[in-house]
């Protein structure tokens, strides 16, 4: 009998500890003011042949209700990068476009990543990357923003994990197309 009762304690304590939870809690520090840094942006033109693209990306992200009830304006990333072709161990010659939503703004990393911005239709458009991007245009000009320094960003309290929209597209021979 005894054995018996060993037996349920041990059957007992292993399922009550399969039950327990496995959620990750994630700890913010709130940032403080010396947490943010001063950051110098290029600002480009954007081509013609972009604002139909861009046009839909706005309509679809302005009809998404959790984008409606923001009190702050959603902004927009926007990436240019080769890839390879698809099925393939080839590199594309042409570039690949990446669009997404910023759902919050004011806590984007643009410390780390952002070199420059462009606007379009009252919406800001935050530019990654500019190494293939023939379809934006350098003014001459730059703005200047505030954000969180890289070194302290906190990544795990502000990504959202799919709850945000992606739009990827291929430039090829003078036109757009969409690679979703």
């Amino acid at each position: 009998m005894n054995k018996l009762n060993y037996i349920f304690i041990i059957s007992l304590s292993l399922v009550l500890w399969g039950c327990n939870s496995y959620e990750t809690i994630v700890k913010f520090k709130p940032y403080k003011e010396k947490d943010y840094i001063t950051k110098r942006l290029d600002i480009y033109e954007v081509d013609t042949i972009l604002f139909p693209v861009l046009d839909s990306i706005i309509l679809k992200a302005e009809s998404r209700p959790e984008y409606q009830e923001l009190k702050t304006k959603i902004a927009f990333s926007f990436n240019t990068c080769k890839d390879y072709i698809s099925g393939t161990e080839r590199f594309s010659p042409n570039p690949y476009i990446l669009i997404g939503v910023i759902y919050s703004p004011r806590f984007y990393n643009y410390g780390e990543w952002t070199q420059g911005v462009f606007s379009y239709k009252e919406y800001n458009f935050y530019v990654d990357t500019v190494e293939y991007n023939i379809l934006l245009h350098k003014t001459g000009r730059f703005t200047t923003i505030s954000c969180i320094a890289p070194q302290k960003y906190q990544f795990e309290f502000h990504h959202r994990g799919d709850k945000d929209l992606y739009w990827w597209y291929e430039y090829r021979d003078g036109q757009i197309f969409n690679r979703q």
